[in-house]
């Protein structure tokens, strides 16, 4: 019964912000009068380091780098965002620079949508959504060989593993480190799915004794992260090793470089 009204109020309070969001959809629309929405603009370097963990200089540097304003349609600085919503024009016109800050937010801090909501000027949460998934997106589709591909890495593996050399590694050709982690997830189709088994037993992991994706990592000395994944739950590091594009990779740049480079894992 206690977890019944715990449910039941929560359910309640969803539906009063689902309420009030409506109201003040439609006060804005009946008065003319925009949603306040923070631009960078608005924040000190000291404000952008605590909330978005880079300086106002490094976020219009990302702005630019990652063409955020290319994606506009309409010319102006604003970045139009394919929203959900069943609307006239199905877009939301967001400023390049709040869009990116949302991204940056969500990223820096894993809050929900309603503290994004809140934190942003009480924008609808459909909006925060919709633009954190476009930001996303946008950034993975253009750039996301960087941190999935070691062979894109080939032409600075001798700086990688020289870095790695003077750090006190004792390998002259170690290039990074290698290790498996897992996000654990939900069960596979909840309750409706109770008696099908075999999907939870392909993600359910042995060790932690939980449902999970596992994904394969190395770890550069230049900072980046490659991720290769996902894999199921049961698989184990070796055999995903083995599975995944790293290993192809450093076959690649062996024989593009003669040389025979490694990566340092535990077993």
């Amino acid at each position: 019964m206690v977890f019944v009204g715990l449910y039941l109020q929560r359910k309640a309070n969803l539906a009063f912000l689902m309420d009030i969001e409506r109201a003040y959809e439609r006060r804005c629309q009946r008065t003319g009068c925009a949603r306040p929405s923070k631009c960078l603009s608005d924040y000190t370097d000291q404000d952008c380091m605590r909330f978005f963990r880079f300086n106002k200089e490094e976020i219009r540097r990302l702005i630019q780098c990652f063409r955020l304003t290319d994606a506009s349609q309409d010319g102006s600085n604003h970045t139009l965002i394919p929203c959900s919503r069943n609307d006239s024009t199905g877009w939301w016109r967001v400023r390049s620079d709040t869009a990116m800050l949302i991204f940056l937010y969500r990223m820096a801090h894993c809050p929900d949508l309603h503290s994004v909501r809140t934190f942003f000027g009480n924008m609808p949460v459909s909006k925060c959504s919709s633009v954190f998934n476009y930001v996303l997106k946008h950034i993975y589709d253009g750039w996301s060989i960087r941190v999935t591909s070691l062979q894109f890495w080939s032409e600075h593996v001798e700086d990688i593993a020289t870095q790695l050399s003077l750090a006190g590694s004792p390998y002259c050709n170690l290039i990074g480190l290698v290790d498996g982690t897992v996000q654990i997830i939900s069960r596979p189709g909840g309750r409706k799915n109770s008696r099908n088994t075999l999907d939870q037993e392909e993600v359910y992991n042995g060790h932690i004794r939980k449902h999970t994706l596992n994904f394969m990592e190395i770890a550069l000395s230049n900072g980046f992260l490659l991720i290769n994944g996902p894999y199921q739950g049961r698989r184990h590091d070796a055999a995903m090793f083995t599975d995944c594009q790293l290993l192809r990779d450093l076959q690649a740049i062996q024989q593009s470089t003669g040389t025979r480079y490694i990566v340092y894992g535990d077993r």
